[in-house]
């Protein structure tokens, strides 16, 4: 029997006069099945009026002629077995509603958070440099690359060489051709000055020992001319290869005493401002010893002797970058980085791994480097991944095995520069990364405010707007950078400035040359901006923090025409520098089964050159301990006692094995209480030394194959046995270097 609710539908729509293909389509939409439907209306078939009207089943009234629904009988979203609060509509709402207030909140968020669609560059033109140093200075630990790639490749259409407008003038040839003479002048005038002081006389003669052994005294007095300097130095150096007058005007330099004739000023004026550069960056120049004022150069008795300057002038630096690439052949490419990741946090020994990588082809050359250091815990940790084998050759078994260097394992013994210059590494490396850290507390100081200077000074401008752009993942936003002419002068008078305030001018003289000034003002250098500005690019991405990512350096060279190898090539040349996990952990492991690089060092055929090395020390030492017996002799009248006797005033230092740091053996011999002759000697390690077969071989404990056969006597206290057969103590796998007088 058919459903009675359904028999009631049927029979109401039926008197509404719907037709029984409508009342069916709508009840098998609304999930009636067919049979139950053909059912009813069988059983409504033949019935002349519907059943009384039950309130809670019937449908709605509804106008005429309009299909009465059968949801206002059946709930459309019941199935005949099935019942729900809920209909479709009121879920479809709610679920509308929520996804709004969703998308409306996240909105907000990213609008506020500057995320998203809302997110903006980190920078602007105006703070781009201190913003960039701001964000670098919140960075604890971080992973570094730094690569270079050079490849040369055809020539674009429009790179050209550069060319210097002036650099065939005759007139600035021949000022520093003339400075060049002066330099030369004063640099001999400086080391006579010197030499005829130590003397104590003016009329000495600088090859015969100095008297005592001693090498300056305090008393004497510079010599009052340089006509008397110039005498003395034509005596003994047969004409003196210099000048006391300038080679333009014809007149002395001037020369006058200080300080009572213990002291001098040498007073000469040059004509290019290329020289005064060449001066400030001369060896151990201190602007307090050595005067400058303008072109005119006042040295004293504390400057350095040593002045020279290269005949021809100093060539523009792309000048000099073309001349040096143009042996390379028409098809070259080479790569080189070096990354790092460190643990800035750890301030007084910050753990720190670094790979440094290297490949190159040059036609018929081809090679490839990679190599690993790392810090952990204070000691130091290297290994060879790849070397070419020229190079290998000389580290014997080393390729692929991490080597250990523990400075507080270091000892006395290992810091004598003649001695093991693998061991120094374990006192130097330390003291190279403390210098490393002092400086970089110098210069970070000078950058921070550099950076504020040139943001001030607008120094970068940007070529278009920032862009945002998806790197490897990342949102990046990209700067295309260039440097704004007009402010270089500018920004480098206030550097100036600052590091005179700073006291840093002695620490980085060759970012503080005040002389640089009028290089910058001068037409050589915007010539030389020019070319630069069309043949370089500077490019940096920042994340949305702010946080360097990219900062990209390109130049392009074009060789001159004579290189006629590369006449429709060029040369690209890109610099780069990444940082990546800025602030992430940093986990350094410390290297399984490293050796000691001592031990390591000791085997093949480094281990037989560094034996030949110390052999070659040894003897050096015992000529040089020869010499200074003989000194003694004639100041005494016989050799030293022992060799402690000729410290300091018969020679610098008293030399000791540079393997163990012993004493070499020493003994005397002795006639009528006259020390009359002597036996030195040293322990070689290598028997196929040549110097063994031209040594004495005395034998000072029997006497035999020595040359002394007059009356007297070897001191039997340190007596040895000079022949080759064994050390000069006994030592077996040693080989006896021993001479006399």
């Amino acid at each position: 029997m058919a459903n009675q609710e359904l028999l009631s539908y049927i029979h109401q729509a039926l008197s509404s006069g719907i037709t029984r293909e409508k009342i069916k389509e709508e009840l098998l939409r609304t999930g009636w099945p067919a049979s139950d439907v053909d059912g009813g209306f069988a059983e409504t078939d033949g019935v002349p009026t519907p059943p009384p009207r039950i309130p809670q089943v019937s449908p709605p009234e509804t106008k005429k002629d309009s299909f009465p629904s059968p949801s206002a009988v059946i709930n459309p979203l019941q199935t005949p077995t099935e019942r729900t609060g809920f209909s479709m509509k009121t879920v479809i709402i709610a679920i509308t509603t929520a996804a709004c207030f969703l998308l409306i909140g996240g909105a907000g968020y990213a609008y506020m958070m500057k995320i998203g669609p809302f997110a903006r560059p980190p920078y602007s033109e105006k703070n781009l440099v201190s913003g960039v140093l701001g964000a670098m200075s919140q960075i604890d630990t971080s992973s570094y690359l730094l690569s270079v790639s050079l490849a040369v490749g055809k020539r674009d259409a429009d790179a050209k060489p550069f060319v210097l407008k002036n650099s065939d003038n005759a007139a600035f040839r021949k000022q520093y051709q003339n400075d060049a003479k002066r330099a030369q002048d004063i640099s001999s005038l400086l080391s006579e000055l010197q030499y005829q002081k130590n003397s104590g006389s003016q009329t000495y003669n600088p090859y015969s020992p100095i008297k005592g052994g001693k090498t300056s005294d305090s008393n004497n007095t510079y010599p009052d001319s340089l006509q008397k300097i110039k005498k003395t130095a034509d005596t003994y150096y047969y004409g003196g290869n210099f000048s006391t007058a300038d080679p333009a005007t014809g007149k002395p330099y001037i020369y006058a005493l200080t300080d009572h004739g213990q002291g001098f000023a040498l007073t000469a004026t040059f004509e290019t401002r290329e020289t005064i550069s060449l001066i400030k960056k001369s060896y151990r120049f201190s602007a307090t010893t050595t005067i400058i004022d303008g072109q005119k150069v006042t040295f004293t008795n504390g400057s350095d002797t040593y002045l020279y300057f290269p005949s021809e002038p100093p060539k523009p630096f792309l000048v000099e970058l073309s001349d040096s690439l143009s042996f390379l052949p028409a098809e070259a490419t080479m790569k080189a980085s070096a990354s790092a990741q460190a643990d800035w946090k750890k301030a007084d020994s910050a753990d720190w791994k670094f790979n440094a990588a290297a490949s190159g082809d040059f036609g018929d050359l081809t090679y490839k480097a990679d190599v690993d250091v790392l810090k952990k815990d204070g000691v130091y940790y290297f290994k060879v991944n790849n070397m070419p084998s020229f190079i290998l050759t000389f580290f014997g078994n080393v390729k692929g095995q991490w080597l250990m260097v523990d400075p507080s394992k270091a000892s006395s013994t290992n810091q004598d520069p003649y001695g093991d210059s693998f061991s120094i590494l374990e006192t130097s490396l330390p003291e190279y990364e403390k210098s490393y850290k002092d400086n970089r507390k110098e210069l970070t100081a000078l950058i921070k405010k550099a950076v504020t200077i040139a943001d001030e000074e607008n120094l970068f401008t940007l070529k278009a707007a920032p862009k945002s752009e998806r790197i490897e993942g990342r949102l990046l936003y990209r700067y295309d950078l260039q440097i704004r002419k007009a402010a270089i002068v500018p920004f480098y008078k206030r550097l100036l400035k600052e590091a005179d305030a700073m006291n840093l001018k002695k620490d980085f003289p060759m970012i503080t040359d005040e002389g640089y000034l009028e290089y910058l003002r001068g037409s050589e250098f915007g010539e030389l901006f020019d070319y630069y500005e069309k043949n370089t690019s500077l490019t940096l991405w920042a994340d949305a923090k702010g946080f360097p990512a990219t900062l990209t350096y390109s130049i392009r060279v074009t060789p001159a025409d004579t290189a006629t190898q590369l006449k429709d090539k060029q040369v690209d040349i890109l610099f780069t520098l990444a940082l990546s996990d800025i602030n992430a952990p940093v986990k350094i492991e410390k290297p399984q089964n490293a050796k000691p690089l001592q031990s390591l060092m000791n085997e093949g055929s480094l281990g037989s050159a560094r034996l030949k090395s110390r052999d070659a020390r040894r003897v050096a030492d015992i000529k040089q301990l020869q010499l200074a017996t003989e000194l003694y002799f004639d100041a005494h009248a016989g050799y030293p006692s022992k060799l402690s006797d000729l410290a300091q005033s018969y020679i610098p230092s008293l030399p000791t094995d540079p393997l163990d740091k012993s004493s070499y053996h020493y003994t005397t011999y002795t006639s009528n209480k006259i020390r009359y002759a002597y036996h030195l000697g040293a322990s070689l390690e290598d028997p196929s030394s040549t110097a063994l077969a031209s040594d004495a071989d005395c034998n000072s404990i029997s006497g035999a194959e020595c040359k002394q056969k007059a009356s007297g006597s070897w001191v039997s206290s340190g007596s040895f046995n000079g022949a080759d057969d064994n050390g000069c103590g006994g030592e077996k796998d040693r080989y006896c270097y021993d001479a006399t007088p």
